[in-house]
Protein backbone atom coordinates (compact mmCIF):
# COMPACT_ATOMS: atom_id res chain seq x y z
CA UNK A 1 0.00 0.00 0.00
CA UNK A 2 2.78 2.40 0.90
CA UNK A 3 4.49 1.66 -2.41
CA UNK A 4 1.29 2.48 -4.31
CA UNK A 5 0.81 5.77 -2.41
CA UNK A 6 4.40 6.78 -3.03
CA UNK A 7 4.12 5.90 -6.72
CA UNK A 8 0.95 8.02 -7.00
CA UNK A 9 2.67 10.86 -5.20
CA UNK A 10 5.59 10.71 -7.61
CA UNK A 11 3.27 10.68 -10.64
CA UNK A 12 0.75 13.36 -9.66
CA UNK A 13 2.65 15.73 -7.44
CA UNK A 14 6.28 15.35 -8.43
CA UNK A 15 7.42 14.40 -4.96
CA UNK A 16 10.94 13.56 -6.16
CA UNK A 17 13.32 15.83 -8.04
CA UNK A 18 14.59 15.10 -11.51
CA UNK A 19 17.96 14.30 -9.97
CA UNK A 20 16.63 11.04 -8.65
CA UNK A 21 16.11 12.03 -5.03
CA UNK A 22 17.19 15.25 -3.39
CA UNK A 23 16.23 16.61 0.00
CA UNK A 24 12.51 16.26 -0.73
CA UNK A 25 12.73 12.53 -1.61
CA UNK A 26 9.77 10.49 -0.30
CA UNK A 27 10.49 8.88 3.07
CA UNK A 28 10.91 5.10 3.35
CA UNK A 29 11.95 2.34 5.68
CA UNK A 30 12.69 -0.46 3.19
CA UNK A 31 13.15 -0.62 -0.59
CA UNK A 32 9.63 -1.95 -1.13
CA UNK A 33 8.29 1.41 0.13
CA UNK A 34 9.72 3.05 -2.99
CA UNK A 35 8.71 2.76 -6.62
CA UNK A 36 10.23 -0.21 -8.41
CA UNK A 37 13.87 0.29 -9.36
CA UNK A 38 14.49 2.86 -6.62
CA UNK A 39 16.29 2.18 -3.35
CA UNK A 40 15.72 3.30 0.23
CA UNK A 41 18.82 5.27 1.25
CA UNK A 42 19.05 7.00 4.63
CA UNK A 43 15.26 7.06 4.97
CA UNK A 44 14.58 8.48 1.49
CA UNK A 45 13.68 6.93 -1.87
CA UNK A 46 16.55 7.41 -4.35
CA UNK A 47 17.05 6.66 -8.02
CA UNK A 48 20.44 4.98 -7.95
CA UNK A 49 20.69 5.42 -11.68
CA UNK A 50 20.83 9.24 -11.54
CA UNK A 51 21.34 10.40 -7.94
CA UNK A 52 24.88 11.79 -7.63
CA UNK A 53 24.81 11.29 -3.84
CA UNK A 54 23.78 7.66 -4.17
CA UNK A 55 25.12 6.53 -7.53
CA UNK A 56 24.65 2.82 -8.15
CA UNK A 57 24.48 2.05 -4.45
CA UNK A 58 23.32 3.88 -1.33
CA UNK A 59 25.98 6.20 0.07
CA UNK A 60 28.23 6.05 -2.99
CA UNK A 61 28.54 9.73 -3.97
CA UNK A 62 30.17 10.97 -7.12
CA UNK A 63 33.26 13.16 -6.97
CA UNK A 64 33.18 16.87 -7.69
CA UNK A 65 32.43 17.53 -11.32
CA UNK A 66 30.90 14.10 -11.87
CA UNK A 67 27.30 13.21 -12.62
CA UNK A 68 25.49 9.92 -12.13
CA UNK A 69 24.58 8.25 -15.42
CA UNK A 70 22.84 4.83 -15.27
CA UNK A 71 24.40 4.15 -11.90
CA UNK A 72 27.96 5.22 -12.81
CA UNK A 73 29.83 8.39 -11.95
CA UNK A 74 30.98 10.03 -15.18
CA UNK A 75 32.32 13.36 -16.38
CA UNK A 76 35.11 13.75 -13.83
CA UNK A 77 37.95 11.65 -12.49
CA UNK A 78 37.53 8.28 -10.85
CA UNK A 79 34.22 7.51 -12.56
CA UNK A 80 35.49 4.29 -14.09
CA UNK A 81 36.89 1.08 -12.67
CA UNK A 82 40.65 0.89 -12.39
CA UNK A 83 41.81 -1.64 -13.39
CA UNK A 84 39.09 -2.25 -15.99
CA UNK A 85 36.62 -5.04 -15.28
CA UNK A 86 37.22 -8.46 -16.82
CA UNK A 87 35.61 -11.88 -16.77
CA UNK A 88 32.16 -10.68 -17.77
CA UNK A 89 31.90 -8.17 -14.90
CA UNK A 90 30.59 -4.62 -15.38
CA UNK A 91 31.66 -1.36 -13.76
CA UNK A 92 29.05 0.15 -11.42
CA UNK A 93 29.76 2.74 -8.74
CA UNK A 94 33.50 2.32 -9.30
CA UNK A 95 33.38 -1.41 -8.63
CA UNK A 96 33.28 -4.50 -10.82
CA UNK A 97 30.03 -6.39 -10.34
CA UNK A 98 28.20 -9.39 -11.77
CA UNK A 99 24.89 -8.00 -13.03
CA UNK A 100 23.49 -11.53 -13.36
CA UNK A 101 23.59 -12.20 -9.60
CA UNK A 102 24.23 -8.94 -7.70
CA UNK A 103 20.94 -7.73 -6.12
CA UNK A 104 22.25 -4.14 -5.94
CA UNK A 105 23.07 -4.04 -9.67
CA UNK A 106 20.63 -6.53 -11.17
CA UNK A 107 20.76 -6.32 -14.95
CA UNK A 108 21.91 -2.67 -14.89
CA UNK A 109 23.77 -0.19 -12.71
CA UNK A 110 21.39 1.20 -10.10
CA UNK A 111 18.78 -1.55 -10.57
CA UNK A 112 18.38 -2.71 -6.98
CA UNK A 113 16.14 -5.66 -5.99
CA UNK A 114 13.66 -5.47 -3.13
CA UNK A 115 14.58 -7.07 0.18
CA UNK A 116 12.67 -10.31 -0.51
CA UNK A 117 14.03 -10.69 -4.06
CA UNK A 118 17.14 -12.30 -5.49
CA UNK A 119 18.97 -11.41 -8.68
CA UNK A 120 18.67 -14.37 -11.04
CA UNK A 121 20.01 -14.05 -14.60
CA UNK A 122 19.89 -10.25 -14.34
CA UNK A 123 16.25 -10.12 -13.19
CA UNK A 124 14.93 -9.40 -9.70
CA UNK A 125 12.95 -12.51 -8.79
CA UNK A 126 11.04 -13.74 -5.77
CA UNK A 127 12.73 -17.13 -5.02
CA UNK A 128 9.46 -18.48 -3.63
CA UNK A 129 7.98 -18.27 -7.12
CA UNK A 130 10.58 -20.60 -8.64
CA UNK A 131 9.89 -24.30 -9.02
CA UNK A 132 11.71 -26.64 -11.38
CA UNK A 133 9.94 -28.35 -13.00
CA UNK A 134 7.07 -25.88 -13.27
CA UNK A 135 4.08 -26.86 -11.10
CA UNK A 136 1.03 -28.31 -12.80
CA UNK A 137 -2.55 -27.37 -11.95
CA UNK A 138 -3.83 -27.46 -9.21
CA UNK A 139 -0.41 -27.20 -7.51
CA UNK A 140 1.30 -23.90 -6.75
CA UNK A 141 4.95 -23.07 -6.09
CA UNK A 142 5.44 -22.40 -2.36
CA UNK A 143 8.92 -21.93 -0.89
CA UNK A 144 10.45 -23.47 -3.99
CA UNK A 145 8.31 -26.64 -3.92
CA UNK A 146 5.07 -27.60 -5.65
CA UNK A 147 2.13 -28.15 -3.34
CA UNK A 148 -1.64 -28.44 -3.60
CA UNK A 149 -2.96 -25.40 -1.74
CA UNK A 150 -6.44 -26.91 -1.73
CA UNK A 151 -5.36 -29.66 0.67
CA UNK A 152 -1.99 -28.67 2.19
CA UNK A 153 -2.47 -27.54 5.84
CA UNK A 154 0.85 -25.67 5.68
CA UNK A 155 -0.24 -23.67 2.61
CA UNK A 156 -4.03 -23.65 2.67
CA UNK A 157 -5.57 -21.52 -0.09
CA UNK A 158 -2.29 -19.67 -0.58
CA UNK A 159 1.41 -20.15 0.11
CA UNK A 160 1.23 -17.75 3.08
CA UNK A 161 -1.72 -19.37 4.90
CA UNK A 162 -0.91 -22.21 7.33
CA UNK A 163 -3.74 -23.89 9.22
CA UNK A 164 -3.72 -23.89 13.03
CA UNK A 165 -2.41 -27.07 14.67
CA UNK A 166 -4.92 -29.90 14.44
CA UNK A 167 -6.86 -28.45 11.52
CA UNK A 168 -7.12 -29.82 7.99
CA UNK A 169 -7.16 -27.96 4.68
CA UNK A 170 -10.30 -28.80 2.68
CA UNK A 171 -11.06 -26.97 -0.58
CA UNK A 172 -8.69 -24.09 0.22
CA UNK A 173 -10.15 -23.65 3.73
CA UNK A 174 -8.80 -24.58 7.15
CA UNK A 175 -11.31 -26.68 9.05
CA UNK A 176 -11.53 -28.70 12.23
CA UNK A 177 -10.95 -32.43 11.76
CA UNK A 178 -14.16 -34.41 12.34
CA UNK A 179 -12.13 -36.83 14.40
CA UNK A 180 -10.45 -34.04 16.35
CA UNK A 181 -9.42 -31.71 17.61
CA UNK A 182 -6.10 -33.34 16.82
CA UNK A 183 -3.05 -33.18 19.05
CA UNK A 184 -0.06 -31.14 17.91
CA UNK A 185 1.72 -34.36 16.85
CA UNK A 186 -1.25 -35.54 14.76
CA UNK A 187 -2.50 -34.80 11.25
CA UNK A 188 -6.08 -34.96 10.02
CA UNK A 189 -6.41 -37.71 7.38
CA UNK A 190 -9.89 -38.51 6.07
CA UNK A 191 -11.42 -36.77 9.10
CA UNK A 192 -9.38 -38.90 11.50
CA UNK A 193 -6.52 -37.70 13.69
CA UNK A 194 -3.43 -39.69 12.70
CA UNK A 195 0.15 -39.77 13.97
CA UNK A 196 1.82 -39.84 10.56
CA UNK A 197 5.18 -40.55 12.17
CA UNK A 198 4.16 -44.16 12.87
CA UNK A 199 0.94 -44.95 11.01
CA UNK A 200 1.65 -47.57 8.29
CA UNK A 201 -1.31 -46.43 6.19
CA UNK A 202 -0.39 -42.74 6.42
CA UNK A 203 3.37 -42.77 6.86
CA UNK A 204 4.82 -39.28 6.59
CA UNK A 205 1.63 -38.03 4.94
CA UNK A 206 -2.02 -38.88 4.46
CA UNK A 207 -2.54 -41.88 2.17
CA UNK A 208 1.11 -42.93 2.05
CA UNK A 209 0.83 -46.71 2.59
CA UNK A 210 3.86 -48.76 3.57
CA UNK A 211 4.32 -51.94 1.56
CA UNK A 212 3.62 -55.28 3.19
CA UNK A 213 6.17 -56.07 5.89
CA UNK A 214 7.34 -52.49 6.33
CA UNK A 215 6.93 -50.46 9.51
CA UNK A 216 6.42 -46.70 9.77
CA UNK A 217 9.25 -45.19 11.82
CA UNK A 218 9.61 -41.41 12.15
CA UNK A 219 7.43 -40.90 9.08
CA UNK A 220 9.39 -43.28 6.84
CA UNK A 221 8.51 -46.81 5.79
CA UNK A 222 11.31 -49.02 7.10
CA UNK A 223 12.31 -52.63 7.63
CA UNK A 224 13.45 -53.25 11.20
CA UNK A 225 14.39 -49.58 11.40
CA UNK A 226 16.06 -49.45 7.96
CA UNK A 227 14.44 -47.72 4.97
CA UNK A 228 14.43 -50.19 2.05
CA UNK A 229 15.40 -48.99 -1.41
CA UNK A 230 13.38 -49.03 -4.62
CA UNK A 231 12.38 -52.54 -5.65
CA UNK A 232 13.09 -53.95 -2.20
CA UNK A 233 10.67 -55.56 0.21
CA UNK A 234 10.96 -56.34 3.88
CA UNK A 235 11.22 -60.13 4.11
CA UNK A 236 11.90 -61.62 7.52
CA UNK A 237 13.03 -58.25 8.85
CA UNK A 238 15.61 -57.79 6.08
CA UNK A 239 15.47 -55.55 3.00
CA UNK A 240 15.41 -57.90 0.02
CA UNK A 241 15.60 -57.20 -3.71
CA UNK A 242 12.40 -58.77 -4.99
CA UNK A 243 13.62 -58.54 -8.60
CA UNK A 244 16.40 -61.11 -8.31
CA UNK A 245 16.04 -63.03 -5.03
CA UNK A 246 15.05 -66.64 -5.94
CA UNK A 247 13.68 -67.17 -2.41
CA UNK A 248 11.57 -64.00 -2.51
CA UNK A 249 10.85 -63.51 -6.20
CA UNK A 250 8.37 -60.70 -6.83
CA UNK A 251 7.08 -60.94 -3.25
CA UNK A 252 8.23 -62.21 0.11
CA UNK A 253 8.09 -66.01 0.41
CA UNK A 254 7.85 -66.71 -3.33
CA UNK A 255 10.49 -69.46 -3.56
CA UNK A 256 11.47 -70.31 -7.14
CA UNK A 257 12.71 -73.73 -6.04
CA UNK A 258 9.15 -74.60 -5.07
CA UNK A 259 8.01 -73.72 -8.57
CA UNK A 260 10.65 -75.68 -10.46
CA UNK A 261 12.90 -72.74 -11.17
CA UNK A 262 16.36 -71.82 -9.99
CA UNK A 263 16.58 -68.09 -10.68
CA UNK A 264 14.62 -64.85 -10.35
CA UNK A 265 14.67 -62.22 -13.08
CA UNK A 266 12.58 -59.06 -12.88
CA UNK A 267 10.47 -60.58 -10.11
CA UNK A 268 9.66 -63.72 -12.15
CA UNK A 269 11.04 -67.21 -11.50
CA UNK A 270 12.94 -68.90 -14.27
CA UNK A 271 15.22 -71.82 -15.04
CA UNK A 272 18.85 -70.98 -15.69
CA UNK A 273 17.81 -67.43 -16.40
CA UNK A 274 15.19 -68.55 -18.91
CA UNK A 275 11.51 -69.46 -18.72
CA UNK A 276 10.19 -71.45 -15.78
CA UNK A 277 9.78 -75.19 -16.28
CA UNK A 278 6.22 -76.13 -17.15
CA UNK A 279 4.81 -78.44 -14.47
CA UNK A 280 1.68 -79.25 -16.46
CA UNK A 281 -0.57 -77.50 -13.99
CA UNK A 282 0.60 -79.66 -11.08
CA UNK A 283 1.12 -76.56 -8.91
CA UNK A 284 4.56 -77.56 -7.75
CA UNK A 285 3.65 -81.09 -6.64
CA UNK A 286 6.03 -84.01 -7.20
CA UNK A 287 4.87 -86.41 -9.89
CA UNK A 288 7.71 -88.46 -11.43
CA UNK A 289 7.51 -88.40 -15.19
CA UNK A 290 5.27 -85.31 -15.17
CA UNK A 291 6.90 -82.73 -12.92
CA UNK A 292 10.11 -81.05 -13.99
CA UNK A 293 13.12 -79.56 -12.24
CA UNK A 294 15.76 -77.15 -13.49
CA UNK A 295 19.21 -78.72 -13.80
CA UNK A 296 22.16 -77.09 -15.49
CA UNK A 297 19.98 -74.43 -17.04
CA UNK A 298 17.58 -76.93 -18.60
CA UNK A 299 14.25 -78.42 -17.56
CA UNK A 300 14.39 -82.17 -16.91
CA UNK A 301 11.71 -84.62 -15.82
CA UNK A 302 11.52 -85.71 -12.20
CA UNK A 303 12.66 -89.34 -12.07
CA UNK A 304 14.85 -91.67 -10.07
CA UNK A 305 17.93 -89.74 -11.24
CA UNK A 306 16.50 -86.33 -10.45
CA UNK A 307 14.19 -86.84 -7.52
CA UNK A 308 12.99 -83.34 -6.75
CA UNK A 309 16.40 -81.78 -7.44
CA UNK A 310 19.45 -82.35 -9.56
CA UNK A 311 21.50 -84.35 -7.04
CA UNK A 312 19.07 -86.83 -5.45
CA UNK A 313 19.33 -90.30 -7.04
CA UNK A 314 16.97 -93.08 -5.93
CA UNK A 315 17.20 -96.88 -6.20
CA UNK A 316 14.34 -97.73 -8.58
CA UNK A 317 13.93 -101.21 -7.06
CA UNK A 318 14.24 -100.53 -3.35
CA UNK A 319 13.18 -96.90 -3.00
CA UNK A 320 11.90 -95.27 -6.19
CA UNK A 321 11.22 -91.53 -6.44
CA UNK A 322 7.78 -90.76 -5.03
CA UNK A 323 5.84 -87.73 -3.75
CA UNK A 324 6.49 -86.96 -0.10
CA UNK A 325 3.97 -88.71 2.15
CA UNK A 326 3.40 -85.64 4.34
CA UNK A 327 4.14 -82.96 1.73
CA UNK A 328 3.35 -83.77 -1.91
CA UNK A 329 5.25 -80.70 -3.09
CA UNK A 330 8.48 -82.50 -2.14
CA UNK A 331 10.00 -85.66 -3.63
CA UNK A 332 11.67 -88.46 -1.72
CA UNK A 333 13.17 -91.86 -2.33
CA UNK A 334 10.52 -94.26 -1.11
CA UNK A 335 7.45 -93.05 0.74
CA UNK A 336 9.49 -90.68 2.89
CA UNK A 337 8.00 -91.60 6.26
Amino acid sequence: MRSAILAACLFWFGCATGAGGGDDAPSCEVASDCQRGWACCSGGCRDLGSDADHCGVCGEGCAAGETCDTGQCVGGTGGTCDPPCTGGLDCCARQCVDMDTNPQFCGACGAQCNDEEECIAGTCTDPGALCDPVCENPEECCDGACTNTRTDPLHCGSCETPCPAGQACVSDTCTECLGGPCAASETCCDDECIDISRDENNCGGCGNDCESGLDCVDGECSCDGVACGDGEGCCGGTCTNLDDDPENCGRCGSDCAMEGGDSCNGGTCGCGGGALCDDGGLKGQCFPGLSQVCCGGACVAVDDSHCGDCDTVCDPDLAPCLPGFLDPTTCSCGFGF
